[in-house]
C-alpha cells in the first residue's frame, strides 16, 4: 500500500509530530511519503531525518491565515499549487491520501481526490472561521473517511459533513 500523508502547515506542532509518529509505526507495513510545505519547516525536516527511514517529499505551499495579502496570495496559488500536488500524487500512484493537520487543508484533499485516490481527513480542531466551516462543508464529500483527533472534535464537525 501507497500512502501519502499530507500537511499544509509545515511548523513543527501537534499534527506533524503525530503523523511522524504515526509513519513511523506503518514504516514496515506501508509505503508512507509526508508532503509538507518547503518553507517555515525546518525543523520538521529535521525530525523527520531522524527517522531515516521515512521518505517526505516538499513543495511550496502557501498557508491560509487571517491577514488580506496572505488571503490573497492563498487564492492566487491555490490552483498552481493543488495542480502540483495532484500531478505528484498521480506520478506516485497513491493509495492513499492522508490529509492531516485540521479543517482548511483544501489543497491535498483536492489533488487526492483528482488523484483518484482513497482521501481520509484527519480534523483536530474545534474552532474555525465561518468562512472555514462553509468551505470544508462543501469539500467534505471528497472525503472518503474522516478521523477525529477528539469527541470534541468529532461533534463540531460532524453536522457539517455531507
Amino acid at each position: 500500500m501507497n500512502v501519502a500523508m499530507i500537511l499544509e502547515e509545515g511548523r513543527l506542532g501537534g499534527p506533524q509530530i503525530y503523523v511522524t509518529l504515526v509513519a513511523n509505526a506503518l514504516e514496515k507495513q506501508i509505503n508512507t511519503t509526508l508532503v509538507l510545505p518547503s518553507e517555515i519547516s525546518d525543523p520538521f525536516r529535521r525530525r523527520l531525518q531522524e527517522s531515516p527511514g521515512l521518505a517526505y517529499k516538499t513543495f511550496k505551499l502557501t498557508r491560509i491565515s487571517n491577514n488580506l495579502r496572505s488571503i490573497m496570495k492563498y487564492l492566487f496559488l491555490f490552483i498552481p499549487e493543488t495542480y502540483r500536488i495532484y500531478g505528484y500524487f498521480k506520478k506516485e500512484r497513491f493509495d492513499i491520501v492522508y490529509v492531516a493537520g485540521g479543517s482548511w487543508q483544501y489543497k491535498g484533499v483536492i489533488a487526492g481526490r483528482l488523484a483518484k485516490a482513497k482521501v481520509i481527513w484527519h480534523l483536530n480542531d474545534t474552532y474555525t472561521p465561518f468562512f472555514i466551516r462553509c468551505v470544508f462543508s462543501l469539500l467534505s464529500s471528497f472525503a472518503d473517511a474522516f478521523t477525529f483527533a477528539s469527541e470534541r472534535t468529532k461533534k463540531y464537525y460532524l453536522p457539517l459533513i455531507r
